[in-house]
């Protein structure tokens, strides 16, 4: 399969649903350092290196419990 741009994302798709949208990892997903390795453009790297940074403030904290 390979990479495929859905809903202004790059997706490594593995396969595709019955109504045709592909399914797999966002770009956003990989290591900066594996995007790089494929070759992948620095607009795109960008992109998954700020997701990145971004997901910290999602995790959860130590609750203290």
């Amino acid at each position: 399969m390979g990479w495929v741009e859905w809903g202004g994302e790059l997706i490594w798709a593995v396969g595709f649903t019955p109504g045709g949208a592909p399914f797999g990892l966002r770009a956003c997903e990989f290591d900066p350092a594996d995007l790089q390795a494929m070759g992948l453009e620095d607009a795109a790297l960008a992109s998954a290196v700020s997701w990145i940074e971004e997901s910290d403030d999602w995790l959860p904290g130590d609750d203290g419990g």
